[in-house]
């Protein structure tokens, strides 16, 4: 085989996709790419004695076939020898390799989600927080029916009125008095029961009142399509990536869900928006590659958003070459010299490790020691204050009312 001396100078294409690949400005001897993969074309650069060019589509993204057979973003410059080869996060598939090479791949990159933190729920709340809606249903459900058989058996003694209340002061442990029912199965029962619900509301009570209580969403991609299918969140990517083809082809039911309600609601951002945090609200889920979360925000424990440890799939990432490139031996041959001194992933580590930082600063200036306040007993004294004035209104409705049937009594 034909050996060929690389080229002294080649056109390379790149995004701008930050903390991937950053364009130099050119300005005050900033002359060379920053980012992980801006590193790698400095390091190729250097073991193969070549000086480079740098371009972006005009369309600014990846790549992906249109209708007609054409290809967009990266894919297009490099199939159509615009660039000698391209880099950015580019996934290895096999429908890119019909009109381009790639390099041997570098490393390899989970697909996965990510969202913000679930907001602290309002304190105010607090004590209706150890039961869910379905738990106080039933437990009401239980108040109403057995207060209705104590007196339909004839088991209690006074109204039902005053049988729905002792039965409820029950369940806060109060204690029945003697005079009050007739001793049965069912009132046993109902002790029993009340004893349980109140010793589990008081232990939970307990812990809720000493860490703060997080509104649910989605830890993995199961959850995240039942999440969709109740319309409480979104998913968004930016168009013409590998991402929703191979999520579309994928085995798990719900992974294939996403993509087509994705693809239904047209959830597509510009890259733009893609890499600014303004994605990122209380109800939205951003797909993407696990590397990508970890530079941006930082790696568990300290990231800055909730990064899924669910994943859809797991790429290869290579440089795109251009199939007429007269030296891609030479190239496959650098890449893995890098790859297996530990060159790459030393600088992926550093991004890593500066995302880390970030966050890690981050957590310092919200971390503060919190004592109880009068938000954390609010609850409680809105009820007490709206059973007072319920009193109150009670209180002087007997005293109209007495005054007007007195009135009436002495007309008579």
């Amino acid at each position: 085989m034909k050996k060929f001396k690389f080229p002294t100078e080649i056109t390379v294409a790149s995004l701008e996709f930050p903390p991937f690949f950053e364009f130099p400005s050119g300005k005050n001897f900033d002359t060379k790419p920053r980012g992980s993969e801006g590193k790698l074309l400095q390091l190729l650069s250097e073991a193969l004695n070549f000086t480079y060019k740098l371009i972006t589509p005009p369309d600014h993204l990846w790549g992906s076939r249109s209708p007609n057979g054409t290809w967009s973003g990266l894919v297009g410059l490099v199939s159509k020898g615009e660039a000698d080869m391209a880099l950015c996060s580019l996934g290895i598939t096999n429908e890119r390799k019909e009109v381009v090479d790639f390099s041997e791949p570098y490393i390899f990159q989970e697909r996965t989600f990510a969202t913000n933190f679930p907001k602290v729920l309002p304190k105010i709340y607090t004590y209706t927080y150890p039961f869910d809606m379905k738990t106080w249903c039933g437990i009401l459900i239980a108040l109403l029916l057995v207060s209705f058989l104590l007196k339909w058996f004839k088991l209690a003694k006074f109204s039902y009125m005053f049988t729905l209340l002792s039965v409820l002061g029950n369940l806060c442990s109060r204690s029945t008095d003697e005079g009050e029912f007739e001793r049965s199965v069912l009132l046993v029962s109902w002790w029993t029961f009340s004893f349980i619900v109140s010793s589990s509301y008081a232990a939970v009570l307990a812990s809720v009142l000493a860490l703060p209580v997080y509104d649910n969403s989605p830890k993995n991609l199961d959850e995240l399509a039942e999440f969709l299918k109740q319309k409480r969140y979104r998913v968004v990517i930016v168009k013409d990536t590998s991402f929703l083809i191979n999520m579309l082809k994928n085995q798990r039911e719900n992974v294939v869900y996403i993509a087509e309600t994705m693809e239904k609601n047209n959830w597509f951002v510009s890259m733009e928006k893609y890499i600014d945090e303004s994605s990122f609200d209380d109800n939205t889920a951003v797909l993407g590659t696990g590397l990508f979360f970890n530079f941006k925000f930082g790696k568990a424990p300290l990231s800055t958003k909730f990064i899924s440890d669910d994943i859809t799939e797991v790429v290869k990432v290579g440089l795109i070459i251009n199939k007429h490139f007269c030296c891609k031996e030479a190239l496959d041959t650098a890449v893995t010299k890098i790859v297996r001194s530990g060159l790459y992933q030393q600088i992926v580590n550093f991004e890593i490790y500066k995302a880390w930082l970030r966050a890690a600063n981050s957590s310092l200036k919200h971390d503060e020691n919190f004592s109880f306040v009068i938000e954390d007993v609010l609850g409680p004294f809105i009820v007490l204050l709206f059973g007072y004035s319920l009193s109150v209104v009670v209180f002087l409705s007997e005293i109209l009312l007495y005054h007007s049937y007195y009135k009436q009594f002495i007309r008579s």
